[in-house]
């Protein structure tokens, strides 16, 4: 069959060839596979920031100290506030843009009149 092979001028591949695209096709999954990891460390890397941040935040609370980073205002999304001593303290509600000056005193007077936690 050899010389069948060379009578004709059947070839076959070289290795070389054969060693190559199967080092390219490992190469390409290898690249692969380093982009997914690089995206999972990056989420684990969020992740661990975020839980960091959390247990700061608890941390602050059970000593009682003021926190080193401002919370976002959450009031206006509250319904009601109560206070420690179980006063509910009426939310003002929000006024129309185009407010006259004698107006926009009043509700800043208004909001003086407000009681805190250390008033009551």
């Amino acid at each position: 069959m050899a010389a069948n092979s060379q009578q004709f001028g059947t070839r076959l591949d070289p290795p070389s060839k054969h060693v190559n695209e199967e080092m390219k096709q490992f190469q390409q999954e290898m690249k692969q596979f380093q982009q997914e990891a690089g995206a999972n460390i990056q989420s684990l890397d969020n992740q661990i920031g975020q839980m960091a941040t959390a247990i700061s935040r608890l941390e602050v609370q059970s000593l009682g100290k003021l926190p080193s980073q401002t919370v976002v205002n959450l009031r206006e999304n509250a319904s009601a506030i109560i206070l420690r001593s179980g006063k509910e303290v009426e939310i003002p509600v929000k006024v129309a843009p185009a407010l006259s000056k004698q107006e926009k005193e009043k509700n800043v007077i208004a909001d003086k009149n407000v009681p805190n936690d250390d008033e009551v």
